[in-house]
């Protein structure tokens, strides 16, 4: 799936440049370079995080993490890097809208959402019930919802009252 998604972000990119048909949406480039600019940052950030929190052993994957990472952007949403692949493909429909690239668009993100159900399956396993707690605290992919339950458990921490999840 992993391949499946980034062939179709691939295929997107191509199409921007071969297709000339397309809506024109005012503003549509601003919010497509932002949408890009955050999916990257979402993505260095991810592994940056994972390579310095995972305890990686030398020469492999970040993504290859020996110890559950819950914490930076992992404690705002589970998995930051599959929903900076998801921007990805968002932001190549908002550069050229276009049926066909909407079309791989949508594919690509769908395999990044498949992969991430098997990604938690395997995590379940690995990692057990902390990982079950983890899952019930963290939001998969909503930065929003995310980013408020940080900051509630932060102005609980700060008041002295733990909140729950």
């Amino acid at each position: 799936m992993h391949y499946l998604s980034g062939a179709l972000l691939l295929a997107q990119v191509a199409l921007m440049w071969v297709l000339n048909a397309s809506i024109d949406v005012m503003g549509h480039q601003y919010l497509a370079w932002a949408v890009w600019l955050g999916s990257a940052i979402l993505l260095v950030v991810s592994m940056l995080t994972l390579r310095s929190k995972g305890q990686v052993q030398a020469g492999r994957s970040c993504v290859e993490t020996e110890v559950l990472v819950a914490t930076g952007v992992y404690g705002v949403v589970r998995h930051p890097m599959y929903l900076g692949w998801i921007l990805m493909h968002i932001a190549m429909v908002l550069f050229k809208p276009n049926w066909m690239i909407a079309i791989l668009g949508i594919a690509g993100a769908a395999c990044v959402y498949l992969f991430t159900v098997q990604e938690e399956a395997r995590l379940c396993e690995q990692y057990g019930e902390s990982y079950g707690s983890y899952m019930r605290a963290v939001p998969r992919f909503n930065l929003l919802a995310g980013t408020i339950r940080l900051f509630l458990k932060r102005g609980a921490e700060d008041r002295g009252t733990p909140l729950q999840g």
